[in-house]
C-alpha cells in the first residue's frame, strides 16, 4: 500500500516532486519516461541528471 507520507529532504527534491505533481493526470498517474520528465520539469537546468531523478524516484517510492 503507497504511504501517503512523504519525507523530501533536498530544495531540488521537492521541486522535482511538485513537477511530478504537476505532470501527473487527475489519477495522480503519468509517464514515467526520465528523459521527457526531465525536459518537462527542469527544462534549462544542465546540472540535473536523469540518474539523479530516477535515484530520487526511487527515494520517493522506498521511503516508508
Amino acid at each position: 500500500m503507497a504511504s501517503s507520507r512523504v519525507v523530501v529532504t533536498t530544495l531540488p527534491e521537492r521541486f522535482f516532486l511538485i513537477g511530478l505533481v504537476c505532470q501527473a493526470d487527475d489519477f495522480g498517474k503519468f509517464w514515467l519516461n526520465h528523459e521527457m520528465l526531465e525536459a518537462k520539469i527542469f527544462p534549462l537546468d544542465e546540472g540535473i541528471a536523469v540518474s539523479w531523478m530516477r535515484a530520487t524516484i526511487e527515494k520517493f517510492i522506498d521511503d516508508e
